[in-house]
């Protein structure tokens, strides 16, 4: 499983030909949209809808964000929260299925949208540039260490949703290009995406969600993998 993080020589290539995808489309054109910066062409079909033609795993995880939407409208809240988000006695109880379904449950409607929206687009890319095969295990990864730092600062009475895709995303391009720039919504106007990552990391530590830092050491474990 930890083979193509061991492969030193892959990893250098695949940092290089990533980072140089990403500073080309930030050098064209500062002032454009974060999004008029990728190539639609490249992993878009059916005339640019993002919801056509997605990869395997972003496919996944937008399936999965739909459905866990689509349960919440059909049980309470309280109900929903102790069957379908993780909590430190979950495998205790038997309710092994919230070690996957956690990851996909969202607050609100608003989030739902937003989430499901950036991991369709901008994580589609992301999946072109980087390949199926190491998105899901980064993303495996991620979701296995938010649960394991779960147990470590969680307490037996909250109920966790890792935000491990929103945040896998935005600091792995991050780490990639620091200087990009994106509309953090709902301000209008532009900021680069490493003080967005700041300001996410920033309410994360205030609410004490540690576990959405899994994806971050994910990212650094394998860029450092990378020799970058």
């Amino acid at each position: 499983m930890f083979r193509q993080f061991s492969n030193k020589s892959n990893l250098i290539q695949f940092n290089q030909h990533l980072k140089s995808k990403l500073s080309k489309g930030a050098n064209q054109n500062s002032s454009k949209s974060f999004f008029g910066k990728f190539s639609r062409k490249n992993f878009m079909k059916n005339g640019g809808n993002p919801f056509l033609g997605l990869f395997p795993v972003t496919k996944a995880i937008v399936i999965g964000n739909v459905v866990m939407y689509g349960l919440s409208w059909f049980f309470s809240t309280r109900d929903f929260t102790t069957n379908f988000l993780y909590n430190t006695r979950s495998l205790e109880k038997g309710k092994f299925h919230t070690l996957i379904t956690s990851h996909f449950t969202k607050d609100n409607t608003i989030n739902f949208a937003i989430d499901t929206i950036i991991t369709a687009y901008i994580g589609n890319h992301i999946e072109y540039n980087i390949g199926s095969q190491m998105m899901q295990r980064m993303l495996l990864f991620s979701g296995l260490g938010a649960l394991a730092i779960t147990h470590l600062t969680c307490r037996q009475d909250e109920f966790m949703h890792p935000e491990t895709v929103i945040r896998f995303i935005i600091y792995f391009l991050t780490l990639q290009n620091p200087h990009l720039k994106i509309f953090l919504f709902p301000f209008p106007f532009q900021i680069k995406i490493m003080y967005c990552a700041g300001i996410i990391a920033g309410f994360d530590i205030m609410q004490n969600k540690l576990y959405n830092f899994s994806p971050l050491m994910v990212c650094l474990m394998m860029r450092k993998s990378g020799g970058n």
